[in-house]
């Protein structure tokens, strides 16, 4: 009789998590949408979508171009982030 209490406890425990990994599955999901949407309204451009230097394409004028936009972008981020911070004080 115990091995059966002891296999029963142990589906739950399999069940429970699986459970935990779905939800953590979609939480991170929703996360990573999350961040990718407040960073295209911040108007920053995600790291997957630049170019590579290494990558021999383009001119390398062009890939500094971009990156120093990019780090604008990112610089403003910060600009208002710290604004924020400060009203919160």
């Amino acid at each position: 009789m115990g091995g059966r209490e002891e296999s029963a406890r142990l589906k739950e425990i399999r069940r429970t998590e699986e459970r935990e990994k779905w939800v953590q599955g979609i939480v991170t999901t929703l996360w990573d949408e999350l961040t990718a949407s407040k960073q295209a309204a911040a108007g920053i451009t995600p790291p997957g979508q630049l170019r590579s230097l290494t990558s021999g394409s383009g001119d390398i004028k062009v890939e500094i171009t971009e990156l120093n936009n990019v780090l604008d972008q990112v610089e403003e981020r910060v600009r208002s982030i710290r604004a924020s911070l400060l009203e919160l004080d």
